[in-house]
């Protein structure tokens, strides 16, 4: 039953709405008779979001929808049919900006070259740096009433600046400590919790889950007290 208790609060605490934006991509062919057996794939951080897609017949501009968040970056494969030269394509972002294009000025060939999706904030952004929570060490970790210092400290990362909330939940579901809730810069971060509640108060020995959220991402990991 415990175990049972234990899983539902993970699930329960993992749940979130994940933004994203959509960007579309429009299939254009020249010749008037479809992509004749010519097809295109879209490819989002390395996944195949958009398989084969194609215009069946004719020559009027065909849209395909799909989602990215800021800093997912977009590539495409070109599969060539009977007249790749009558064939071209655009990606366009959310605002309906051309961001890329094959096959305009030639014979498509794939875009290899990442397109990044912009973020829809206008928020800076760092694309070498993921938003993460990397975990608390020590863990397990002890605390000490009668000391100073002791507890254990959790490390996670944020591409962008962002609104944060990080919070420890006892097996119940119930939070026991804020430890993060403003906004904050990109950039690595670490933060220290002393074993205290929200009253002051230095909570029992046992099982804890912490949870971190922004507004693209939430993640919940889980750390073990004792004394």
């Amino acid at each position: 039953m415990k175990k049972l208790m234990i899983l539902v609060v993970f699930v329960f605490l993992s749940m979130a709405l994940f933004a994203t934006v959509q960007y579309k991509i429009t299939l254009i062919d020249m010749g008037m008779n479809g992509w004749e057996g010519g097809s295109v794939d879209v490819i989002v951080n390395g996944n195949v979001v958009l398989d084969d897609i194609t215009i069946v017949s004719g020559p009027a501009p065909v849209d395909f929808f799909f989602d990215v968040e800021g800093g997912d970056q977009i590539t495409t494969t070109y599969v060539a049919g009977n007249n790749p030269s009558e064939n071209f394509y655009y990606i366009y972002d959310s605002e309906d900006n051309a961001v890329g294009s094959d096959g305009v000025t030639g014979v498509p060939s794939g875009i290899s070259n990442p397109i990044i999706a912009v973020d829809p904030t206008g928020n800076e952004v760092d694309y070498n740096l993921q938003t993460n929570l990397k975990g608390n060490f020590p863990n397990p970790f002890h605390i000490l009433n009668s000391e100073r210092g002791t507890g254990t400290t959790i490390a996670f990362s944020l591409r962008k600046d962002n609104f944060v909330s990080l919070n420890i939940y006892n097996v119940l579901g119930q939070k026991v400590k804020t430890l993060v809730n403003e906004e904050m810069k990109s950039g690595d971060k670490q933060i220290f919790w002393n074993g205290k509640d929200d009253e002051n108060k230095f909570v029992s020995s046992g099982i804890y889950f912490y949870r971190m959220k922004t507004d693209k991402f939430v993640s919940i990991k889980k750390m073990i007290l004792m004394k």
